[in-house]
């Protein structure tokens, strides 16, 4: 275009639309640039420990402030300045609530008549349950990393808390970020359990031995939560022990001991190998659970 511009004897309109297109996208990023400028370029870096993008009261972005302490002090810190606060939550909706548009537009011009809610929330149950656990695996990798990195372990310690309970503040304050993945994977789970209840109800009225089915998927289901729980106590406490690689440690550790100790279990015992393993499961949850009290006493004291 540039040369037919240039070229001798050009009559028609410069300004064309691949012309002001790109001066109206070039003049809405210098604006947008211009008003972002003093959120990211506001604060010295070097001088304190990173934190979530959160705003001021005098900024553009003051929907994002922190504003004042709460109740639970500890709570509200790790919210905003740990876990990214309001904007990590409204990146979130925002995130979903584009997938959703996208998948209903697809949808919607395909026209797939046999298309069912069902089929679509079976779908969403599993993808948030991935995306939850990868979520809150990596938050609990770092709840405790900063704090090690900027060596203020030791002023948390000097709290009027005890160690317990500080540590189950940073965390809830740091996973409350992941409120709308939880009510994404709750709401979809809500939706399918008339399509879970349903056959199971049939099935216990045509037989009466139903009892020990029930026993064993409640078994699983407790297995499956006590092995999350249990995993994301490991990624805490190599997280005290190590500087970085926490959370790949942890995965390569559960994955293997599961493995193996699945295998020995279900060859050794196997009617009761889902009964022992929850039991074990349990032991080990409680057994890092205090592991990591005393390696944030520990930790603390050599800052």
């Amino acid at each position: 275009r540039l040369n037919q511009t240039l070229c001798t004897g050009f009559s028609d309109d410069p300004w064309c639309f691949q012309v002001t297109s790109n001066v109206v996208l070039g003049g809405l990023c210098f604006l947008a640039a211009w008003a972002s400028f003093n959120t990211f370029c506001g604060e010295q870096k070097e001088a304190a420990p990173s934190r979530g993008p959160v705003g001021r009261k005098t900024s553009g972005v003051w929907l994002f402030a922190p504003g004042r302490p709460w109740r639970h002090a500890l709570v509200w810190k790790d919210f905003f300045f740990m876990g990214g606060g309001r904007f990590a939550i409204g990146l979130r909706v925002a995130l979903y609530a584009m997938i959703a548009m996208i998948t209903v537009t697809v949808i919607q011009r395909n026209n797939w008549s046999n298309w069912r809610i069902e089929s679509f929330c079976y779908t969403v149950f599993f993808l948030s349950g991935v995306v939850m656990l990868a979520e809150v695996s990596a938050l609990m990798a770092r709840v405790f990393r900063q704090e090690r990195r900027w060596k203020t372990l030791s002023s948390l310690m000097l709290l009027p808390m005890s160690t317990r309970r500080i540590a189950y503040h940073k965390v809830l304050g740091t996973l409350l970020v992941c409120a709308p993945t939880f009510a994404l994977w709750l709401g979809s789970g809500a939706i399918l359990m008339g399509e879970i209840v349903e056959p199971i109800t049939r099935a216990m009225e045509r037989d009466r031995f139903w009892g020990e089915e029930l026993f064993w998927i409640a078994v699983g289901i407790a297995l499956l939560f006590v092995g999350i729980l249990c995993f994301l106590h490991l990624v805490v406490y190599l997280s005290l022990r190590l500087r970085w690689g926490a959370l790949a440690l942890a995965i390569a550790i559960f994955g293997t001991i599961m493995f193996f100790s699945s295998f020995l279990t279900v060859m050794l015992l196997r009617e009761g190998a889902p009964i022992i393993l929850l039991i074990t499961g349990i032991i080990t949850t409680i057994v890092l659970n205090a592991k990591i009290g005393e390696r944030l006493i520990l930790v603390s004291a050599e800052d």
